[in-house]
C-alpha cells in the first residue's frame, strides 16, 4: 500500500467506530452478559454520543438490520451517526468457512460467495436508510486478495481493518480506496468483560491481537487516552475501537461517557470523512 499524509490532518483527527452484531448468544458469547441486543446498546451509544456534539461510525452486519429494522429507524434519527458494512452474518455457518479454508484458497470463500455477502449486506442496510454505505469493516479484521477489489466494484471508499499502533495516517490500497488504520488499541481484545474474566496468574489470549495483554475498562481508558495526546503530537488521526456491546457489558457504558467527553475537546469525524482531501 501506499502511503499517504492527507492535508485534512493538520491537527488530531478523531475517528471512534463500533461493530454490530446480530442476535446469536452462542457465536457472540458477550451478548449472554447484555439484557438487551447489541443494536439496542448501540441506541444508548449513539445518545451518549450526540449528548457530547461528537460523531461516530457504526460498523453492522447486514443480517442485524432485516433483524431490528425499528430499533435501527430510531438510531438514525441521530445525525451525527455514520452506518458502515461489517458483512452480512460475520462468517456464519462456521462449518461453511472451514471447508473454504480447506478447500478454497480463502478463508473467506471464494470471490463470488465474497461478492454475494458484500452485496447482500449493502441491499440489507439501504433498504433502512434509504443511502449507500461507502466504509466498511470486515468481520475480525478479515480480509484477502479478493475482498477489496470487490468492495472497490460496489462503491466503498474507506475500509478500516488494520490494527496498528504505527500508522498515524490512511494509506491509499487502490485508486479508490483508503485504509483507515485502528491505531488506539481495541477494546474487544484488551478488555476484561463477559466471559473474558481477570483470573490471577493465567496470562489469556484472545486472538492475535491481544498478546495475552487485558485491563479493567478504568485501565483501558487511560491507555487510549494516552495513545490520543501521543497521535495528538504528530497531527495525526486516532481511530478507536469501541464496540457498544463492550460498553455496555463493563460498566453500563459509564466509562464510555467519560471518553466521549475527553473526545469532544477534539474535532471528530465519520469514517468516510478520511476521503475528503483526497477529493480536494
Amino acid at each position: 500500500m501506499n502511503f499517504i499524509r492527507y492535508s485534512l490532518f493538520i491537527e488530531l483527527m478523531i475517528f471512534l467506530t463500533g461493530d454490530v452484531h446480530f442476535k446469536n448468544k452462542r457465536l457472540f458469547t458477550e451478548q449472554k452478559f447484555m439484557a438487551i441486543t447489541e443494536v439496542e446498546a448501540s441506541n444508548k451509544y449513539i445518545q451518549i454520543v450526540h449528548k457530547y456534539g461528537i460523531k461516530a461510525t457504526l460498523f453492522f452486519t447486514g443480517k442485524s438490520f432485516e433483524e431490528e429494522a425499528d430499533v435501527i429507524r430510531d438510531i438514525l434519527k441521530f445525525k451525527n451517526l455514520e452506518i458502515g458494512g461489517h458483512t452480512y452474518n460475520a462468517y456464519q455457518p462456521e462449518i461453511l468457512y472451514r471447508l473454504f479454508r480447506r478447500f478454497t484458497d480463502s478463508a473467506n470463500g471464494p470471490e463470488w460467495w465474497q461478492e454475494r455477502d458484500i452485496k447482500k449486506t449493502l441491499r440489507a442496510i439501504k433498504n433502512v436508510t434509504g443511502e449507500t454505505v461507502v466504509s466498511w469493516r470486515n468481520h475480525a479484521y478479515r480480509y484477502d486478495r479478493y475482498t477489496y477489489n470487490i468492495l472497490k466494484k460496489y462503491g466503498i471508499r474507506v475500509v478500516s481493518n488494520n490494527v496498528t499502533t504505527k500508522k498515524r495516517f490512511p494509506e491509499k490500497i487502490n485508486d479508490t480506496i483508503l485504509s483507515l488504520p485502528i491505531n488506539v488499541m481495541p477494546d474487544h481484545e484488551h478488555l476484561y468483560h463477559g466471559e473474558k474474566k481477570y483470573r490471577k496468574g493465567v496470562k489469556e489470549s484472545f486472538g492475535k491481537y491481544s498478546q495475552g495483554i487485558f485491563y479493567f475498562i478504568d485501565k483501558w481508558f487511560e491507555i487510549i487516552k494516552g495513545e490520543i495526546e501521543s497521535i495528538e503530537k504528530e497531527n495525526g488521526c486516532a481511530t478507536i475501537l469501541a464496540h457498544p456491546s463492550c460498553m455496555e457489558i463493563s460498566d453500563e457504558m459509564e466509562t464510555f461517557d467519560k471518553l466521549c467527553s475527553f473526545l469532544s475537546q477534539y474535532k471528530t469525524a465519520f469514517v468516510r470523512e478520511a476521503i475528503i482531501s483526497n477529493e480536494q
